[in-house]
C-alpha cells in the first residue's frame, strides 16, 4: 500500500485519492440551472426587455448572460445596472431574487454564469483570477452595445473575487495612478548614494506622462472584445470607453481563499483538523498551482480591500456556518485604510447561513441603502480613449446608438420574447425534454439540482447542456451554491 505525508499526517493511498478527488471538484463544481428561481419572477419581468446574450470573454471563454433592461430606463437616464457575479457551484439565476426589486427601484440587473458554471464555457474555475476579465469583458458589452455608464458590482462569496480583483486591475492601471505612483515613489527617497537609470526614481520614469482618458488594462483588452463580440466595429474607427462605478456589494467575501479552504477541509474535503497546518498549506497551494497554474497566495481578498476607494456594502453574517465573525470584522476594518480620510462602508449582519437565499427585505434595504446612502463623491471613473476620433464621438451620441438594436448589432443576442425557446415559457417547456445529449452526444442528464423554496411540478427545469453533470437537491435545502 502506497502511503502520503503530509506534515506529521500518513495517509493511505485510497485516503489521498479521496481527498484529491473532493479537492478538484471545487474547483470543477456540478452545473446547476436554478431556472424556477427565475420562473418565480415571472409577474415582474414585464417591467424590462430581457436580452439573451453571449459574451466571448479574453481566452475565448463563452459567458451566458441575461440583461434586464428597465424599460423607464431605454433613454439611458438611469442611475446604474447591477451586475451579479454568482457564488461558488451556481448560476445567473442564484440573483432572481433581485429582479423583484430592480423593477421597484428602476435598476437594470445584468446576470451572467461564470465560467465553469452554468451555461458557461470552460471546465474550472479560477478563483477570480480568470473571472475578473470574465467580469470586465461583460462590463465591456453593456457599455457598448446598451451605452450604459454607471455600475453596482455585486459579489456574492467567491464572486467578491472578480470583484475586488477587477476593482484592483483596473485603480492601479488608471492614468492617474500610473502617473501619480512613480513621483511618490521618487520623492520618498531619501538615501544620498546614486541609483541606478534603470530605478523607478530615475527621471526617464518620473517623466513619463499618460493621457487623461487612458487605463492600460482596457486598452489590453478592448481590441480583443471588439474582434470577438463586435466584429462589426471591429477596425471600423476608435472606441472611448468609460464608465462610472457607484459601489460595490460584497456579500460573505473571505479573507484569502487558501484561508477559507484551511478553515473548511473537514467540510469540503474531508481533512482531519489536525492537518491544518503550514503544511497542509503547501500542499493546498501546489495542488490548485499544478491544476490551474496559480498561486492561490496572491491577490487576497483582504489584502485588495485596503486600497478600495468607492463606496462599498457588505453583507456578514454571525450565524456564517463556513466563514467565521472575527474574519468579517478583520476586512471591514482594513477596507479602505491606504486613504485618509477612509470611507466608511455599510454593513449588514444578514443572520443566515453562508450559502442561504437572501430575504426580499434585506435586498430592498441594500438597493435603498445604495441610491439613498451612499456618496456620490465615493464613486470612481474609468475611461480610456485609445485615439481622438469625432466621429466616433459623434456615433455614439446619436438615437441609432442609444436605441435597443443599434446599428453595430448585437452577435449572439435573441430577445427573451422573441422566438422559439426564447420566451420563458418555452424555455421552461423545452427543459423538460428528457432525450437531449451534451455535444459529443455521450450522456443523458438524469438528475438535476432545482433551488428550493419554490413550488414547481417538475424537478426537470434545465436545459442539458456539454460537459455537465447533476445531482439532485431535496426541496426543503435552504440555500444555493457552496460558497
Amino acid at each position: 500500500m502506497q502511503l502520503y505525508a503530509i506534515g506529521k499526517r500518513v495517509i493511505n493511498n485510497t485516503r489521498m485519492k479521496s481527498i484529491n478527488n473532493k479537492l478538484e471538484q471545487i474547483i470543477r463544481p456540478t452545473r446547476v440551472n436554478y431556472i424556477n428561481l427565475y420562473a418565480a419572477q415571472r409577474a415582474y419581468l414585464p417591467s424590462f426587455t430581457e436580452h439573451a446574450l453571449q459574451v466571448k470573454s479574453f481566452d475565448g471563454t463563452v459567458l451566458e448572460c441575461l440583461y434586464l433592461e428597465h424599460k423607464d430606463n431605454a433613454s439611458g437616464s438611469h442611475a446604474a445596472t447591477i451586475v451579479y457575479s454568482h457564488s461558488h457551484g451556481s448560476c445567473k439565476y442564484e440573483a432572481a431574487n433581485l429582479i423583484r426589486h430592480c423593477a421597484e427601484f428602476g435598476y437594470d440587473l445584468c446576470l451572467y454564469d461564470s465560467r465553469a458554471c452554468g451555461k458557461s464555457g470552460d471546465t474550472a474555475i479560477y478563483f477570480g483570477f480568470k473571472e475578473h476579465l470574465d467580469l470586465l469583458f461583460v462590463l465591456f458589452k453593456l457599455v457598448i452595445a446598451f451605452n450604459r455608464k454607471g455600475f453596482v458590482l455585486w459579489g456574492r462569496s467567491i464572486g467578491c473575487n472578480a470583484v475586488l480583483q477587477l476593482y484592483n486591475a483596473l485603480y492601479t492601471n488608471e492614468s492617474a495612478y500610473l502617473n501619480k505612483n512613480p513621483k511618490l515613489l521618487a520623492s520618498a527617497r531619501t538615501s544620498p548614494l546614486k541609483r541606478s537609470g534603470t530605478g523607478i526614481s530615475s527621471s526617464s520614469k518620473r517623466d513619463v506622462k499618460y493621457p487623461q482618458m487612458h487605463n492600460k488594462l482596457i486598452e489590453e483588452h478592448l481590441d480583443t472584445f471588439l474582434m470577438h463580440n463586435e466584429k462589426k466595429i471591429y477596425g471600423f474607427t476608435d472606441v472611448t470607453f468609460e464608465f462610472t462605478l457607484y459601489a460595490v456589494v460584497l456579500d460573505s467575501p473571505y479573507t484569502s481563499f487558501m484561508t477559507f479552504l484551511k478553515d473548511n477541509m473537514s467540510k469540503l474535503a474531508g481533512f482531519m483538523t489536525s492537518l491544518v497546518s503550514t503544511p497542509l498549506s503547501h500542499y493546498l497551494k501546489s495542488f490548485y498551482n499544478k491544476k490551474l497554474g496559480i498561486d492561490l497566495e496572491t491577490c487576497q481578498n483582504i489584502d485588495l480591500l485596503r486600497s478600495m476607494n468607492v463606496n462599498a456594502l457588505f453583507l456578514i453574517s454571525d450565524a456564517d456556518d463556513m466563514i467565521p465573525y472575527r474574519a468579517y470584522t478583520d476586512m471591514i476594518n482594513v477596507y479602505g485604510t491606504s486613504f485618509r480620510p477612509r470611507h466608511e462602508p455599510r454593513v449588514y449582519n444578514t443572520k443566515q447561513r453562508h450559502g442561504a437565499i437572501r430575504a426580499d427585505t434585506l435586498i430592498s434595504n441594500c438597493l435603498l441603502q445604495i441610491i439613498t446612502s451612499m456618496k456620490p463623491g465615493n464613486s470612481i471613473k474609468f475611461a480610456h480613449k485609445s485615439r481622438t476620433s469625432m466621429e466616433f464621438q459623434q456615433l455614439t451620441e446619436s438615437k441609432s446608438f442609444m436605441a435597443p438594436r443599434n446599428i453595430f448589432g448585437y452577435q449572439n443576442e435573441p430577445k427573451l420574447n422573441v422566438g422559439k425557446a426564447n420566451r420563458l415559457d418555452d424555455r421552461l417547456n423545452e427543459a423538460h425534454n428528457e432525450n437531449k445529449f451534451d455535444d459529443q452526444g455521450l450522456r443523458k442528464v438524469k438528475s438535476v439540482y432545482f433551488a428550493p423554496h419554490q413550488s414547481v411540478k417538475s424537478t426537470r427545469l434545465i436545459d442539458p447542456f456539454p460537459y455537465a453533470s447533476f445531482k439532485f437537491i431535496g426541496a426543503k435545502e435552504s440555500q444555493v451554491g457552496k460558497f
